[in-house]
Formats: structure tokens, C-alpha cells, sequence
């Protein structure tokens, strides 16, 4: 989210420009803000596509401040995703399920300590 806004923060000159606001400004329906998500969300389809070719994951999670915003880009990552595999998936379904984690921004944290603590045959 952050290095997303100061993208945009450059490309606007605008040094005070947020997350936040790129995500009230898409709420609210202002077209140059709806532009930005719709970017994101092709750069997004992108990623996964990568991840998808050399991965093949059936789920994949995403978390932090950023996913809250998920309804603003995700839908149109996912139709671009669709195309993008299209080529990939003649008999098999590679289009993997895509959601946004329960346990919100703390997800990045549990994970963490989950793995040291796993490491240390604690659990």
C-alpha cells in the first residue's frame, strides 16, 4: 500500500497523497482514482500469473492494509487472470482461489511466529 501511494504521490506531485485516500477516492466513485486500482489490478493478475506458472498453488492469500481494499481491484485481477491462463489451462484448472486472509493485518505476524516457533520444535 504505501510504496503504491508514493507512486502515485510522484506521478500527481501530490506529497501528501495515501493509501487511504486512493481508497476513499475509488470508493467514492472519482474516476482518477478508479483508474489507479484498475492499473493495480492488471500489475496484480500479473504477479499471480507468475506465481501460478511456477508454483501452481490452489489458494492464495493475501493480507495486510492493502487487502481491505481487495473489492477495488481484485474482481478485475481475477477476469484478467482468467485470460492471462487461458492459454495454460486446456485440460487442467490452474485459476487458483483467491482471497483475502481472516486474521486481517496481524496474518503477516502469526505467520512469522508460527515458522520460528515450528523451527524451534516448540510446536
Amino acid at each position: 500500500g504505501a510504496n503504491f501511494a508514493r507512486r502515485w504521490a510522484v506521478k500527481w506531485e501530490d506529497s501528501h497523497l495515501t493509501g487511504e485516500r486512493l481508497v476513499e477516492g475509488a470508493r467514492s466513485g472519482e474516476k482518477k482514482y478508479r483508474e489507479v486500482f484498475h492499473e493495480y489490478s492488471l500489475f496484480f493478475a500479473y504477479m499471480v500469473n507468475a506465481l501460478v506458472v511456477l508454483y501452481s498453488p490452489e489458494k492464495i492469500f493475501i493480507s495486510g492494509g492493502f487487502s481491505e481494499a481487495s473489492d477495488l481491484f481484485l474482481p478485475e485481477a481475477q477476469r484478467q487472470l482468467v485470460e492471462l491462463l487461458s492459454s495454460r489451462r486446456k485440460g487442467i484448472d490452474l485459476l487458483p482461489e483467491i482471497s483475502t486472509a481472516r486474521l486481517g493485518l496481524a496474518t503477516g505476524l502469526i505467520g512469522g511466529a508460527f515458522i520460528a516457533l515450528r523451527a524451534q520444535r516448540v510446536i
